[in-house]
C-alpha cells in the first residue's frame, strides 16, 4: 500500500485479500464481496492498522485476457468500503477501493462460460485514480477498441447489455432498420458520456428508441427521431451535442 503519492510502499503482513464475485457466463456481474485483513504501518504518519483493514462491496470489475499475447492475464477490482480499520483512509462508507492484479499461470482464455484458475495473484491495492477522460468517438472505434471501454456492461431500454452484445449492435447492418440505426450512435454516445463528456440528448434518444419498440423492432420511419439521430452522430464525431 501507498498512502500518498510520494509516501512509502508498505507491505500487508499476515493478512490476506478475500473477493467473491457473482459473474454470470457473458461476464456481466451481478454482485460480490471483498475484504483485505492483516497489519500494516504508516510509517510516515507512524499509525498502524490490524485485523479486517478495509471490506465492502464489488461495484465494477474487469478482467484483461493478456495470456494469448505470451503476458500475464490482469483484473481490475472497483469496490466500495463498508467497514475495517482503515475506512477512513478510503474516504468512509462508500469510499472507493480499487484492486489491480496481475494473475500469474492464468488459465482465463476471455470467455466466462467456463471455470478458470491462477496459480497466484499480486498487485496493487489504493483508492482508484481518476479515470482520464476520452473524447467522444466514432461507432467504428468504440466496435474496434473494447480495451478502453469505461463500462463493461449498458442498460438500454431495461435491458442490461454486456460488451459482447453492444459490440454485435454496433457491428450490425440496418437493412433500413432505424432503431438499429438509432441504437448505434445511441450506444457510442454513451460511452463518450461515461469516458467523462456531457450529451444530454441520449436520455430523449433512448427514450425514442424505448417507445418505437427497441432495438431491432424493424421500423422503418423515423417518426421525429431522425434530428437525434443526427445529433449523436455529430456528438460522436466530435461535434456538440444539439440538434443540428
Amino acid at each position: 500500500m501507498t498512502f500518498t503519492g510520494a509516501g512509502t510502499d508498505e507491505f500487508i503482513v499476515g493478512g490476506g485479500l478475500t473477493i467473491t464475485a457473482t459473474i454470470d457466463g457473458g461476464g456481466v456481474l451481478s454482485g460480490g464481496t471483498f475484504s483485505i485483513s492483516g497489519n500494516v504501518t504508516d510509517t510516515d504518519a507512524s499509525t498502524s492498522y490490524s485485523g479486517v483493514l478495509v471490506s465492502g462491496t464489488i461495484a465494477d470489475y474487469g478482467i484483461i485476457d493478456i495470456g494469448i499475447l505470451g503476458g500475464t492475464d490482469l483484473a481490475d477490482f472497483q469496490m466500495e468500503a463498508t467497514a475495517g480499520s482503515m475506512l477512513s483512509r478510503f474516504g468512509g462508507v462508500g469510499g472507493d477501493v480499487s484492486v489491480l492484479m496481475a494473475l500469474e499461470g492464468s488459465s482465463f482464455s476471455g470467455s466466462f462460460a467456463g471455470a478458470w484458475t491462477a496459480d497466484r495473484a499480486k498487485g496493487d491495492i489504493a483508492p482508484p485514480p481518476s479515470a482520464p477522460t476520452l473524447p467522444p468517438h466514432t461507432i467504428g472505434f468504440w466496435m474496434n477498441h473494447p480495451e478502453v471501454w469505461p463500462v463493461s456492461s449498458m442498460a438500454i431500454c431495461g435491458n442490461t447489455l454486456n460488451q459482447a452484445e453492444l459490440i454485435s449492435v454496433l457491428g450490425a447492418s440496418p437493412r433500413g432498420d432505424v432503431t438499429i440505426i438509432m441504437a448505434r450512435q445511441l450506444i457510442a454516445a454513451k460511452l463518450g458520456v461515461a469516458s467523462g463528456n456531457t450529451c444530454a440528448l441520449t436520455s430523449d434518444a433512448e427514450a425514442w428508441l424505448c417507445s418505437h419498440g427497441g432495438i431491432g423492432a424493424s421500423r422503418k420511419k423515423w417518426d421525429g427521431g431522425e434530428p437525434l439521430k443526427n445529433a449523436l452522430d455529430q456528438f460522436n464525431n466530435g461535434g456538440a451535442c444539439a440538434i443540428p
